[in-house]
């Protein structure tokens, strides 16, 4: 079988939320962070025959995008994946499950009291400011008009912070703060529902992965 560059992408990003990850046989890929307070699940075109644990992902990833094996051919065999490209060959030994963090159980999504539609371009935009301005937090708010997306300091009011207005409020206010480290997702649009009770849903509408990100404690819903 050979990877698609989108499964590739969803790997790469689910890299960066663990660094290692366990994937069961058929269609679906999921990882967790090892604080637990990010959990990623995706449905991808692939079907892989058998499970497997890779503790590097991000060198699993880098051999197989390298341009000696990128496009190869990989059979996944009992304890190691075989590539096979032209001349170039490579045998790639799994992990010890028992190494790995993964997820433990379905998360049920409490009823969410704000849901709205992020576009990829807002979001791209607030990657990139809380790259500029390296700030900890970001946060979701809504005055009841509008809700906004803010890259700050929650600690430091005076410090440098910068806001978009992503749309329309329906009259309740709120503050939702994440950890900016904590916002790893796939460029692209979203459904964004967040709940009081302590977690959001990121839903991408463009490809089948989906987020769950827990709220730092110290949000604020008066609904």
């Amino acid at each position: 079988m050979q990877i698609t560059k989108q499964t590739i992408d969803i790997l790469k990003n689910f890299s960066e939320i663990n660094s290692s990850i366990l994937v069961e046989p058929g269609s679906e890929i999921q990882t967790i962070a090892a604080m637990k307070n990010i959990l990623a699940k995706s449905e991808v075109v692939e079907s892989f025959n058998t499970r497997f644990a890779i503790y590097d992902l991000p060198e699993f990833l880098n051999l197989v995008t390298s341009p000696a094996l990128e496009g190869a051919d990989l059979v996944f065999e009992g304890d190691s994946v075989k590539l096979n490209k032209d001349r170039s060959f490579s045998r790639y030994f799994y992990a010890d499950e028992s190494t790995i963090i993964t997820p433990t159980k379905t998360l049920e999504m409490p009823d969410c009291e704000i849901v709205f539609n992020l576009h990829h371009s807002d979001f791209a935009t607030v990657k990139s400011m809380a790259g500029i301005l390296q700030k900890p937090d970001i946060a979701i708010s809504s005055d009841g008009t509008s809700i906004t997306i803010a890259v700050l300091d929650k600690k430091d009011a005076t410090s440098n912070d910068f806001r978009i207005d992503i749309g329309e409020g329906v009259g309740t206010e709120y503050t939702m703060y994440f950890k900016t480290e904590n916002l790893k997702i796939l460029k692209g649009n979203y459904k964004v529902s967040i709940s009081s009770k302590g977690i959001s849903h990121f839903q991408n509408t463009d490809i089948p992965v989906e987020y769950w990100i827990a709220l730092e404690s110290d949000s604020e819903y008066n609904g």
